[in-house]
């Protein structure tokens, strides 16, 4: 499931897209698409929702690809774990896990 990112930088809007191509139960992996590159990034959310540790940190990874600018890298961390802990890249969001 893709979901959208947009995103305010500097006045312009980039308009970025998600999508959660691999979760285990460890670990996630996100896809974010935008216009004419794209970055794979990963984190432990999977660990910290079993824990019941919605508080703590999440320690992400840039798999693949490379964001040069700082204030876009964290407000694309900062969408995807209230997205993903929101339930919005489930298949089924509606029905309990």
């Amino acid at each position: 499931m893709i979901v959208n990112l947009p995103e305010f930088i500097k006045g312009r809007i980039l308009r970025l897209s998600a999508e959660r191509i691999y979760v285990s139960q460890t670990n996630e992996r996100f896809r974010i698409i935008g216009r004419d590159r794209s970055v794979i990034m990963e984190g432990h959310l999977p660990v910290l929702r079993t824990m019941k540790r919605k508080g703590d940190a999440v320690s992400w990874r840039i798999v693949s690809g490379q964001i040069k600018n700082q204030e876009l890298y964290k407000k694309v961390l900062y969408a995807l774990e209230s997205k993903s802990q929101a339930g919005a890249f489930d298949e089924f969001p509606d029905l309990p896990q």
